[in-house]
């Protein structure tokens, strides 16, 4: 399950430098609280090593794991991540766009020292074990979208971790249907061994999804060996825009009158008479004035 940790590029710490001057942007223009040094992990709680490993059932909190696929200082806490479906390392903070595809990484470990599994399973065992993710359903252009993953169990305490998209543009972002996986080490998880086990979309709900070691049960021994990993892929869409109308038909005439034969004797005639009738109320009036 070791995974060699890619050095990043320059065209990464780009990225991650242009991410970082648009969140503080995005925050003082909003009024928002996220912080300039990017995606935190919390919540805050004791941390151990390989060689001190946790007395009881403990989520990620070990700083100097060898075995993450993601992380250069081996810090557990870290262990929610993004890339390019695919393609390229996985990164706290991504420029995501539109028309193409996304790869969520969330990392599992009960930090249970080994021993304590035949020992004092109660305590070291975990039980009801459960993995919880969010993502945003849409985002707008330069809005930073908080990708978050949570693990729970009956006998251990909640822990959480986020990592964070942006784009230029206005986009809509929507689940994979099935392409949420669980990936570990035992052979009963999944057929052919290697090829993950398949997460109910109950991954996205309130109360999360089960998760476990050779079955979806919720039972999760302490140590490294019985660790995992689960992915899910989101596309990403453009918002398209309003369409342009364009420049409006011009007004149709308003339709002429009929001006046929028939119509046009009738105007004439009309008009004579009305000629006629104006010529022999002068003459009348002159008649009129002579006679008085």
């Amino acid at each position: 399950m070791k995974q060699t940790t890619k050095i990043k590029t320059w065209k990464s710490a780009l990225v991650e430098l242009a991410l970082a001057i648009t969140t503080v942007a995005t925050a003082l223009f909003i009024g928002t609280t996220v912080s300039a040094e990017g995606p935190s992990f919390g919540p805050a709680r004791q941390t151990y090593t390989l060689q001190n490993p946790a007395p009881r059932a403990v989520w990620n909190s070990i700083t100097d794991q060898t075995d993450l696929p993601a992380v250069a200082n081996g810090d557990e806490r870290n262990f929610v991540w993004v890339r390019e479906y695919g393609r390229g390392e996985y990164q706290d903070q991504l420029a995501i766009t539109g028309g193409r595809q996304y790869e969520v990484m969330m990392f599992f470990h009960n930090n249970a020292a080994a021993n304590l599994n035949t020992s004092s399973p109660q305590t070291a065992i975990m039980f009801r074990a459960r993995a919880k993710a969010s993502f945003p359903s849409e985002l707008a252009a330069q809005e930073v979208g908080i990708i978050r993953g949570e693990l729970m169990a009956d006998n251990a305490d909640a822990v959480w971790d986020e990592a964070w998209v942006i784009s230029n543009e206005d986009i809509t972002l929507s689940y994979v249907a099935g392409s949420a996986k669980l990936y570990n080490n035992s052979s009963r998880m999944s057929d052919p061994p290697g090829s993950g086990r398949i997460l109910s979309s109950n991954l996205f709900s309130t109360n999360g999804t089960m998760i476990g070691w050779h079955d979806l049960d919720g039972v999760l021994p302490g140590c490294t060996q019985y660790s995992g990993w689960i992915r899910y892929v989101f596309n990403a869409t453009t918002v398209e825009g309003p369409k342009d109308p364009g420049d409006p038909e011009p007004d149709e005439p308003e339709e002429l009158p009929e001006t046929g034969p028939v119509e046009v004797v009738g105007i004439l005639v009309g008009g004579t008479m009305l000629v006629i009738a104006v010529v022999y109320y002068v003459q009348s009036r002159k008649t009129i004035n002579k006679t008085i």
